[in-house]
């Protein structure tokens, strides 16, 4: 019978870990692979279908132990989602700990198509439907923010590069997300010391916006992004300007709305996956900086699955204020003169309907 080490003094079978019981209840199940038993069974059932695990067969132990397995990994912060960590939790090879992680980890991926995609143009007119009946803003297909991952040690190559804002070394991406907190783009890794704004003028929604994005579509941002025809970000004041002028102090508290599920988005992706705050990996190449997206990109798959249950542990939602990375002070960048301003029009837009009505 297969069985996981709950500490250095008990073990329990897999099959009891499935029922609410005093040596494995709801709360410690929770804690340890960060969805409830639900959840996981019917992730289970999702996952067998795919390919790969089709293709192991009955080669490995059960899927489900190895799901444990990998939810286990994402849900322990820095060096206590390490091979060695793990490997003593479930009494298993550090071998074997990779490789049922990565087994996972694969088949999560194969589903990106269906679960981590830009939503095509019906299902973004009814989310910028959505938006305008919530929050006044037309055609807004998204809300992006760049977010950071820690990094448990230095890297390799390039160190001073991957310092960050906040005096750590890190890894920094570009999320997209709709107004029900489902990630539609995920973009990285660069380097901690990067503005969010490259990132987003490298990203394929920029480069190729014609291909993502229907006339009048945007996303709303923060101040840290530049006026672009499918960006509509907050004011910030102008060098010397001692304040914002009433209309667009109003303006920024109206698009603070939407921007909370951005915020809360990121927050429950970290708050779910604690590795993504903190990550155990030593970048030395181009080998280690994939690993690390392709983590992230499974954590994003199951992200969007789960968050359509709305079960969200209030203990995750109470955190999210802490360890938000932006705020309404965020550096701002120079204009593209270039480009026509999306956010005059919806600026114009806004004031009309709901400061003058």
């Amino acid at each position: 019978m297969t069985t996981i080490a709950a500490n250095r003094d008990q073990s329990i079978r897999i099959e009891d870990m499935f029922k609410n019981s005093t040596s494995f209840n709801d709360e410690e199940f929770l804690r340890a692979f960060r969805m409830n038993r639900e959840q996981a069974r019917n992730l289970v059932l999702l996952l067998q279908e795919t390919s790969h695990f089709k293709d192991i067969g009955t080669k490995e132990r059960p899927l489900l132990f190895q799901l444990l397995v990998f939810l286990y990994r994402v849900g322990q912060k820095g060096k206590a989602g390490s091979d060695s960590k793990v490997n003593q939790f479930f009494k298993i090879g550090k071998g074997t700990v990779r490789r049922y992680v990565r087994n996972v980890m694969r088949s999560l991926l194969e589903l990106k198509d269906q679960f981590l995609c830009w939503p095509e143009r019906e299902e973004r007119a009814e989310i910028s439907s959505r938006i305008l009946v919530e929050f006044g803003f037309p055609n807004c297909v998204g809300i992006m923010d760049g977010t950071l991952v820690f990094l448990d040690e230095a890297p390799v190559q390039d160190t001073i590069a991957y310092f960050s804002r906040k005096t750590r070394y890190a890894l920094s991406l570009l999320v997209v997300c709709d107004d029900r907190k489902r990630i539609t783009y995920i973009y990285g890794p660069w380097p901690g010391s990067t503005h969010d704004n490259r990132i987003w003028r490298n990203s394929k929604l920029c480069v190729k916006k014609d291909e993502f994005f229907s006339e009048r579509e945007y996303l709303l941002g923060d101040s840290a992004f530049s006026i672009s025809p499918v960006v509509v970000q907050s004011f910030k004041k102008t060098p010397g300007q001692a304040s914002l002028c009433n209309e667009e102090e109003f303006f920024n508290t109206k698009l603070g709305s939407p921007r909370v599920r951005s915020e809360h988005c990121i927050g429950i992706l970290k708050n779910r996956f604690p590795c993504l705050k903190t990550i155990n990996i030593r970048i030395k190449g181009r080998d280690q900086l994939k690993e690390f997206m392709d983590l992230v990109e499974a954590c994003s798959v199951l992200h969007n699955i789960l968050i359509k249950d709305d079960d969200i542990p209030q203990e995750w939602i109470d955190t999210i204020e802490e360890q938000t990375d932006w705020s309404m002070a965020d550096d701002a960048v120079d204009a593209d003169e270039n480009v026509v301003s999306r956010r005059d029009a919806i600026f114009h837009y806004v004031i009309e309907c709901y400061y003058n009505g």
